[in-house]
C-alpha cells in the first residue's frame, strides 16, 4: 500500500484519563497571558543499549519538546540523565523517561510520572522523535484523537488513488466494543444537533480535533512532506456520516511519526487544565525560577550552561550580585543592554555548548520575560562553607552521607571534578547569610 501507518503507544499502558480529566471544553485561549507551567523531566538509560546516547541527544530532545509545548505556556525543565535504569530510577518528583533497547515505533505511558521509549527515538534526525511528544501528551491527560473508534479492513467499492497508485482495500471504522461504544466520536460539529453532536463528551473529548478512527486511510509522501486523509463516502462514522478533514499531523494520532507536528488549541487547554487542577501533578511541577537555573556549571572559568529550547539574552550586570536559589525575584541589580549581540541565542540555536552565561551576567528568557533579566551571577561573593550530600544509591532518598566543607573546599574550582561518579546535593553558605543549593549528577569521568 502507498501509505504507512504505525502505532505509537504500547497498549494497554496508555494513560486513560477520560472524563476524569479537568477540561472545560474551551478551545479558545490566549496562552501567552496564562500562568507558565514548568514540568521536570529526567532520562534513565538501560545498560544494554547498542549505541551511546550523550547529553547532546537529550538536550536536542528537550529543545524539541519545548517547541511542541511552549505555545501553550508549558515548559519542560531538563533535570539530567543517568544509567540507573537497571537499579531503581524512578523519582517521585519528576517525569521519568526510561530508555530501552528497542527499535519499534512504539512508546508506553505507564502513569503520570513514567514512560518507556525506544532508544532510536533519541537519535538525531530520527522521525521517531515525535513519540516522546505523543507520550508526554498522554502524561498531561490527552487521549488519542481516535479514542473510542477502532477499525477493520475491507475492500472499497470505488478504489482510492494515492501518489499515482490505486488502493482497493483499506480501513473502515468500527466501535471498540463493550461500554466504550458509547464514547465513539461522531463527525458532526453542529452543536444544535442534539442527537449526534458529542465532540465534547466522546472520543478524545476535544471538539477542535476532527473526528477520526484508529488507522484511517492516508496518503503519505515523505519526500514531498505531504500527508492527507483519503476521503471516501464509503467510510462513515457510526451514525452514517462520511469522515472528512481528518487531521493526519496531530501528535495524538496514529500516522507515520515523520509527519506529526502539532496539537490543537483545545488539546493545549486540556493539558493546562489537567496540570493546574489535578493534585497528582503537584510533585512533578517546578517554578518559573527553575528555568533560570543552569543544568550544568563548569568552574575556572565559571560558565553556567542553560538548556536549549528557549530564546536567551545574557546581559552584563554589576558585580557583587549573589547566586541563591530564591533570587529570581531580586531585580535590584543594574544591567547593561548595549552589549548583548554576542550573547543572544534563539530557541533553535546549536551547538548547545554555546548557550552559557559567564560571571557578572544576568539571563533573560524571551519566552518568559523579554524585558527583565534575572539572576546576576557573580564570583565576587564567595561561600564561607557548606556541605556535600552524597546519595549512596544514586537516587534521592534517606540513604545519604553528609560531608562538611570549609570555605577553601566549598569554593574549590575542582570540587565537582574531584567527586566520584554519583548523585549529590551541594549546599553553600554565603557571608551575607544566604544559601545556594545545587543538585549534581556526575558520571562518565
Amino acid at each position: 500500500m502507498p501509505f504507512f501507518l504505525t502505532a505509537q503507544c504500547l497498549e494497554p499502558f496508555c494513560v486513560n484519563f477520560g472524563h476524569q480529566s479537568y477540561h472545560t471544553n474551551n478551545t479558545s485561549m490566549d496562552f501567552s497571558t496564562q500562568t507558565p507551567i514548568v514540568v521536570d523531566i529526567i532520562f534513565h538509560l538501560a545498560d544494554d543499549l547498542p549505541i551511546t546516547l550523550t547529553e547532546t541527544d537529550f538536550l536536542r530532545t528537550i529543545a524539541y519538546l519545548n517547541g511542541a509545548f511552549n505555545p501553550f505556556n508549558i515548559f519542560i525543565k531538563y533535570q539530567g540523565f543517568d544509567n540507573t535504569l537497571a537499579v531503581a530510577p524512578n523519582l517521585a518528583n519528576k517525569i521519568n523517561v526510561n530508555i530501552v533497547n528497542a527499535t519499534s515505533p512504539q512508546g508506553g505511558t505507564i502513569n503520570m510520572k513514567l514512560m518507556i521509549l525506544p532508544y532510536v527515538s533519541f537519535i538525531e534526525n530520527n522521525p521517531l522523535r515525535s513519540i516522546i511528544v505523543h507520550e508526554l501528551g498522554h502524561t498531561f491527560g490527552l487521549e488519542h484523537t481516535f479514542n473510542g473508534t477502532d477499525y477493520e479492513t475491507r475492500n472499497f467499492v470505488n478504489e482510492l488513488s494515492c501518489n499515482g497508485g490505486y488502493i482497493s482495500q483499506g480501513h473502515f471504522p468500527t466501535p471498540t466494543g463493550g461500554q466504550n461504544t458509547l464514547i465513539a466520536e461522531h463527525v458532526t460539529r453542529d452543536e444544535s444537533d442534539l442527537v449526534n453532536y458529542n465532540a465534547t463528551t466522546a472520543g478524545d473529548f476535544v471538539s477542535d480535533t476532527p473526528a477520526t478512527y484508529k488507522l484511517p486511510n492516508v496518503c503519505n509522501d515523505v519526500g514531498a512532506n505531504t500527508t492527507y486523509y483519503l476521503q471516501s463516502d464509503e467510510v462513515v462514522d457510526l451514525v452514517g456520516v462520511p469522515y472528512e478533514n481528518i487531521d493526519t499531523r496531530n501528535f495524538m494520532s496514529y500516522n507515520d511519526p515523520y509527519f506529526l507536528n502539532h496539537f490543537t488549541n483545545g488539546q493545549g487547554v486540556r493539558m493546562r487544565e489537567n496540570l493546574l487542577n489535578n493534585n497528582d501533578y503537584f510533585s512533578i511541577k517546578n517554578t518559573v525560577a527553575s528555568l533560570y537555573q543552569p543544568y550544568k556549571i563548569i568552574e575556572s572559568p565559571m560558565q553556567y550552561f542553560f538548556q536549549p529550547g528557549f530564546g536567551y539574552e545574557f546581559v552584563n550586570c554589576a558585580a557583587g550580585c549573589i547566586v541563591i536559589s530564591s533570587d529570581y525575584d531580586n531585580v535590584s541589580f543594574n544591567y547593561d543592554d548595549n552589549h548583548i549581540t554576542n550573547y543572544s541565542f534563539d530557541k533553535l540555536h546549536t551547538p548547545y555548548s554555546d548557550i552559557y552565561q559567564s560571571e557578572n551576567m544576568a539571563v533573560r528568557i524571551l519566552q518568559i520575560d523579554d524585558t527583565q533579566p534575572r539572576k546576576c551571577y557573580s564570583v565576587t561573593t564567595k561561600g564561607i562553607g557548606g556541605i556535600v550530600v552524597t546519595f549512596n544509591e544514586n537516587i534521592i532518598n534517606s540513604n545519604f552521607t553528609t560531608t562538611v566543607k570549609d570555605s577553601t573546599a566549598i569554593n574549590s574550582p575542582n570540587l565537582i571534578q574531584n567527586l566520584p561518579n554519583g548523585l549529590y546535593i551541594i549546599k553553600k553558605d554565603y557571608n551575607d547569610g544566604s544559601q545556594e543549593q545545587q543538585t549534581i549528577l556526575k558520571e562518565n569521568d
